[in-house]
């Protein structure tokens, strides 16, 4: 392997990548497909990582489903209320661990260095936190996501249809 292929590598990764989100932008996708990929997202907005989107689509990706759906379901879990869904999942987390937790100021919450602080200490009733809540947040956000996806799938075949008598 040459000095000039390592280079050339981060461009090649992100044509190949840019072009496979294309495509699958670009399929006719199963409404549980749809479904399931926004699940995901919504998933992953729960998660105390930085960066939803970009790992939701990279997650829906490497599962074969729809980036996009993934990407809209990444935005479940708004910035404004991060503080208040993170003090809920640490407190849930808290208390499937079974781990006591001195009182959560929630208007410290928005100060990282306060939070940042509790990390080391509670991360395995935050981690258990977050992934409960996201899970079934996921789960609970599958059906909606179906029947919107079916619904527009009737209104695209509807369509489609109506092309195919005007020729």
């Amino acid at each position: 392997m040459t000095f000039s292929s390592v280079l050339a590598w981060p461009s090649q990764a992100w044509r190949a990548g840019r072009a496979k989100f294309r495509h699958s932008l670009d399929q006719d996708v199963s409404p549980h497909r749809l479904a399931l990929s926004f699940s995901i997202g919504a998933f992953i907005s729960f998660t105390p990582w930085p960066g939803h989107t970009l790992l939701a689509v990279g997650l829906a990706m490497a599962f074969g489903l729809s980036p996009l759906p993934a990407a809209v379901g990444a935005w479940v879990n708004l910035v404004p209320i991060m503080p208040f869904t993170y003090a809920a999942a640490f407190k849930l987390g808290a208390w499937m661990t079974r781990t006591d937790v001195p009182p959560v100021d929630i208007s410290r919450l928005a100060d990282l260095a306060y939070v940042w602080s509790m990390i080391p200490d509670h991360a395995s009733s935050i981690l258990v936190g977050c992934f409960t809540l996201g899970a079934v947040v996921g789960s609970i956000c599958y059906l909606p996501a179906k029947r919107t996806a079916m619904s527009l799938a009737r209104l695209r075949n509807r369509k489609k249809a109506g092309e195919r008598s005007e020729k």
